[in-house]
């Protein structure tokens, strides 16, 4: 198991994604479908930032044999 710790998250994950999805509604000429998705990543951000002290992501690599 591999954990990313919480800088990674913030500084090259959410912050990245944040600062797109203007660009992202836009694109899809502000639809509703869009602007949920952007709601929901917000969403996901939101609990991170409150929460993530309690709960964090992992990776598993598996490899088949």
């Amino acid at each position: 198991v591999f954990f990313l710790p919480r800088d990674c998250w913030e500084r090259h994950y959410y912050e990245p994604l944040r600062s797109a999805f203007r660009a992202f509604v836009r694109r899809h000429g502000d639809s509703p479908a869009a602007r949920q998705i952007v709601e929901a990543e917000e969403a996901e951000m939101a609990l991170y930032r409150e929460y993530g002290q309690w709960y964090g992501y992992a990776f598993y690599i598996a490899r088949k044999r």
